[in-house]
């Protein structure tokens, strides 16, 4: 459902800005990134908003401390796709790539921490600087009349009062 729901350009224009506070006009150039038969499981969402961003998002009603693990090969699965990329790889000239940003929305009844999840907490081994980190903002969308995020988006607010409506009426 949330898929369906933010897979309309103007809808997924409003929650990124919401999520990530911006402020993209709704004409801003989005592009859906298309699914990748590679990964079992598709994410949720994931587009480049004006060539320079790309964004990942995951809607997740179940604590996940393993999706900075996820999104990593959601990304190096994007980078694998860009055939482009693949012949400039080998030259002397830096090839430049969308930026990434990663969001795990939580609408859980399980309270979990607001802190960004990060690639380097599953480690082995710990180190003082990782040779490599992604980190993953977790953004509470439960309904509450005070959520700053869902007040930013009304179609994040619809989404979040459902959801709410469909978890009480099941209990």
């Amino acid at each position: 459902m949330f898929r369906h729901l933010f897979s309309d350009k103007e809808r997924a224009i409003e929650l990124y800005n919401a999520v990530a506070g911006k402020d993209y006009p709704s004409d801003t150039e989005l592009e859906f990134l298309p699914a990748n038969a590679l990964i079992a499981r598709w994410n949720d969402l994931a587009f480049t908003i004006g060539n320079s961003v790309v964004a990942f998002i995951e809607q997740q009603s179940t604590p996940n401390r393993n999706m900075a693990i996820r999104l990593l090969q959601y990304y190096s699965s994007m980078l694998n796709r860009l055939s482009d990329l693949q012949r400039k790889l080998y030259g002397n000239r830096l090839v430049s790539i969308p930026a990434p940003i990663f969001y795990m929305l939580y609408n859980g009844t399980v309270k979990i921490p607001a802190s960004p999840i990060r690639l380097s907490d599953a480690f082995m081994e710990t180190r003082d600087e990782p040779q490599i980190e992604l980190i993953v903002q977790v953004v509470d969308i439960r309904y509450t009349v005070n959520n700053e995020v869902l007040n930013k988006s009304a179609s994040l607010t619809g989404y979040a009062i459902l959801i709410t409506e469909i978890e009480v009426g099941g209990s």
